[in-house]
């Protein structure tokens, strides 16, 4: 659930947060379960890898769908074309945005990872958190603080 929705909303994020995390973990089992159980070629990326490291996920997903790989040229401006704050600028354009609301630039967050920590209630936090924490399956990776 997005800040803008919370932010819509606030009774609502807090009512069916643990309903909506749930759904989520719920999903990313099925994919683990899916991808423990076949033999399908399935590439798992986080976000925060792409975050923090754009170029080589990028590299990697090409790599995995055995495209050729771009040119650095290609590859740097496909990142800035992404990058969050060209798609703030876009979502606060009407002639090209499909989320364009006037005055609005919440639709499009920062673009960091675990803000959620600062934005939510501090127990909402904690009971999310122990809700993840208990249910995901360990294939991801993740460590919540």
């Amino acid at each position: 659930v997005s800040r803008y929705h919370y932010k819509q909303c606030p009774g609502a994020m807090t009512d069916h947060a643990s309903h909506t995390v749930r759904k989520v973990v719920t999903f990313y089992n099925t994919w683990a379960t899916y991808m423990a159980e076949t033999s399908s070629n399935c590439l798992l990326v986080k976000y925060e890898d792409l975050l923090q490291t754009p170029e080589a996920c990028l590299r990697r997903i090409f790599a995995f769908m055995e495209l050729s790989e771009m040119d650095e040229q290609t590859l740097f401006k496909t990142i800035d074309t992404c990058s969050f704050k060209n798609l703030k600028q876009l979502a606060n354009n009407p002639e090209r945005s499909l989320f364009y609301r006037p005055n609005n630039s919440e639709m499009v967050r920062s673009g960091k990872s675990g803000s959620s920590k600062i934005e939510l209630p501090q127990e909402t936090y904690a009971d999310l958190k122990q809700l993840v924490q208990s249910n995901l399956n360990p294939t991801f990776g993740y460590t919540i603080t």
